[in-house]
């Protein structure tokens, strides 16, 4: 399978897992049975870290290096129309389905020219209001 459009321009070490050790002092009482390592005064926890930037801090595991947009929403706020319009996209970008880019572009189109009409048709109806009050 033949992955095009990969990321040229990543950082040294992204994607790269980040290995870094917890170490806490003992204290009486506590059983630290779970932890990786220990000795008479400290226990020590082995903790992996991926370089992989994420918008909410999940992971996920794909083979990709594309930003993943799956469950995401985009809104916009008419003003004049007192209105909040928003769209959101769905997880299933499988085969006879939407690409996740395309899925994406549909969603802030669909905000983007909802806004326009709702904003429109609010200067349209106060235009025609002022024009009542200056007929009187």
């Amino acid at each position: 399978m033949k992955r095009n459009h990969r990321r040229k321009n990543r950082k040294p070490g992204y994607g790269e897992v980040r290995k870094d050790v917890i170490c806490v002092e003992k204290e009486e009482g506590l059983l630290y049975d779970s932890w990786d390592r220990q000795d008479d005064t400290h226990a020590y926890q082995d903790v992996r870290r991926s370089e992989i930037p994420t918008h909410n801090g999940v992971v996920r595991n794909k083979n990709s290096e594309h930003l993943d947009k799956a469950m995401e929403g985009f809104r916009a706020r008419a003003e004049l129309a007192d209105r909040d319009i928003g769209a959101s996209i769905g997880n299933d970008f499988s085969n006879g389905n939407r690409g996740m880019a395309r899925a994406v572009k549909g969603a802030k189109k669909y905000v983007r020219s909802r806004r326009r009409f709702h904003e429109n048709k609010a200067t349209r109806a106060m235009m025609r209001d002022a024009d009542l009050l200056t007929e009187d």
